[in-house]
């Protein structure tokens, strides 16, 4: 377990129940765009022998290639998803030098529902799952191998969590939450 996971659990005695990340099937864009770029040297070798032509290609090529492939690996490396017993985590890297980080506490989530769409999102089962919250905008957790598995997760932690906290809400009472968290966005977004 990585240590800032762990940091995680041990500051709210949170048990981390999964790490998820992206099914590794979506490095395989950028790994093919490299595959191509060295096809396109193989040509320039063919047609140029072992020309100053060939060796600059094939120079570029790896410099390029190397840095495009370390980079998708970064992102998809450091993109995370924690499911823990009271909160999702989402780390989100969007570049080298930019992330974002959201969450949502287990009893804030209204419905969990997953989308598998596509050819090879069929073929290789990965799809997002999103989680509807009361609160805030919902939390997707995009391109997850088993998505099927991780809504059945999401859905019996939060009712494991609701349980433990007896915190199960009418239906009454959840329409009363949601009305009071309309009327809060609503004060917050025209600055009262």
């Amino acid at each position: 377990m990585n240590p800032m996971n762990k940091r995680v659990a041990e500051e709210s005695d949170e048990e981390i129940i999964e790490e998820v990340r992206q099914h590794p099937i979506m490095l395989a864009g950028p790994m093919f765009k490299v595959f191509v770029g060295f096809v396109i040297v193989v040509f320039i070798f063919l047609i140029f022998n072992a020309s100053f032509v060939f060796s600059l290609a094939f120079f570029a090529w790896v410099i390029f290639g190397g840095i495009y492939t370390f980079y998708h690996y970064f992102i998809w490396r450091k993109d995370k998803y924690i499911l823990t017993n009271s909160r999702i985590i989402i780390k989100e890297q969007k570049t080298f030098f930019s992330k974002q980080v959201s969450e949502a506490k287990l009893e804030d989530i209204t419905d969990v529902t997953y989308k598998v769409k596509g050819f090879w999102a069929t073929i290789f089962n990965y799809g997002t799952v999103r989680a509807e919250t009361a609160s805030s905008d919902p939390l997707k957790l995009k391109n997850v191998a088993h998505p099927h598995k991780i809504q059945n997760l999401m859905l019996d932690l939060r009712d494991r969590y609701l349980e433990a906290t007896n915190k199960e809400m009418t239906a009454r009472e959840l329409l009363n939450h949601l009305e009071e968290t309309k009327d809060i966005k609503k004060d917050n977004e025209s600055g009262v």
